[in-house]
């Protein structure tokens, strides 16, 4: 039993340290962080999470970066958030973070546009999440939903347009 705490320790460890190279200025050094942190998987989720609400953009970037090449199926909350910053290539990641996730992407942001109904930028990473969806899934409502999307009243329409796509895809897993 001890062996195993140990363990888990270690990789605790080694993950801090990992992640403490997210913010060196020598690129190769973080590249070399994040390809050792996506081994880890799911392990270093967490802690990477707590990287973004970071004020440095660069740490915030990174820790978007990692998760989406980790890519865990749990980590749909952490790319809805990263769709709301500032940063438009932090938005970018976390919109493309959502797309790795397939269906289970989508219906986060179906569920991102109905709870931020004031968020133009949560709008936009729908947009971006649910063309790429359209490739693979053909619905009028989805069709309706990207359409809506892009028209400047959407926000008083594409809430209601996400929940009944919502309930379509939701109806369609069982």
């Amino acid at each position: 039993m001890s062996s195993i705490i140990s363990a888990n320790k270690r990789e605790d460890t080694k993950i801090k340290s990992l992640i403490s190279q997210l913010s060196n200025k020598n690129r190769k050094i973080r590249i070399n962080a994040r390809e050792s942190l996506k081994l880890f998987g799911h392990k270093a989720v967490y802690q990477l999470s707590e990287l973004l609400v970071n004020k440095k953009k660069l740490i915030r970037w990174e820790a978007v970066k990692t998760l989406v090449e980790i890519s865990d199926p749990h980590s749909g909350s952490l790319f809805l958030l990263a769709i709301k910053d500032e940063d438009p290539g932090i938005r970018w990641l976390g919109a493309e973070g959502l797309i790795s996730l397939g269906k289970s992407g989508v219906l986060t942001i179906l569920e991102g546009l109905i709870s931020n109904i004031d968020s133009l930028y949560v709008r936009k990473g729908a947009h971006h999440v649910l063309k790429e969806f359209s490739k693979k899934y053909s619905s009028p409502r989805l069709k309706k939903l990207i359409s809506t999307l892009i028209k400047a009243d959407s926000k008083f329409y594409s809430p209601m347009a996400a929940l009944i796509l919502l309930r379509e895809l939701r109806e369609k897993q069982t």
